[in-house]
């Protein structure tokens, strides 16, 4: 299976584009769960003061579906991920 138009893309896209605040901040939460205990382990001292993904979402383009397992229902999509973002990313 395939997407076939640029309708599917920029639904998703639509999609992110209008819950970006909110995955703005949970994106930002997972990076500093992340990477706060490889920060502390590298050097104590440092820690994530801010971390903003901005105001410019995530877009996808290049859509394919790949249809793993039919009987479970087990599909893979392939995508292109475009990302113009301005974060902000403060470390102290």
């Amino acid at each position: 299976l395939a997407t076939s138009g640029e309708e599917h893309v920029s639904f998703l896209t639509e999609i992110i584009k209008q819950l970006w605040d909110y995955l703005n901040v949970a994106g930002g939460d997972m990076i500093r769960e992340t990477m706060e205990p490889v920060l502390s382990k590298m050097t104590p001292a440092i820690f994530l003061q801010k971390m903003d993904l901005g105001h410019v979402p995530i877009q996808l383009d290049n859509i394919v579906v790949h249809q793993i397992d039919k009987e479970k229902g087990i599909l893979q999509f392939d995508m292109d991920l475009i990302w113009d973002g301005e974060c902000d990313i403060q470390l102290k």
